[in-house]
This record gives C-alpha cells, structure tokens and sequence, in this order.
C-alpha cells in the first residue's frame, strides 16, 4: 500500500498528534565567539 506524506500527517493529526518542524537554532552547548576565536589561533 502507497500513501502520501500529506495522508499520513492528516491521520496523524485526526488522532491528536502534532508534528513541526526542528528549529534552527545554535546548541546550548555551542562555543562562544571568543572561544572559536581562541582556537584558530592556538590550534592544539
């Protein structure tokens, strides 16, 4: 049986799930400017 993306996520709502889309955000635990900085310039 084939289905389409649009069929599955309109079932998926009918029964009281939500989908959206990840958010593009930077990690928390991304380093900062000056610690990137601070590694280009003293590459280990």
């Amino acid at each position: 049986i084939e289905v389409s993306r649009y069929t599955v996520l309109r079932a998926l709502k009918d029964m009281g799930y939500t989908y959206k889309r990840p958010a593009k955000t930077v990690p928390k635990t991304a380093p900062s400017k000056q610690e990137k900085r601070a590694a280009v310039r003293n590459p280990s």
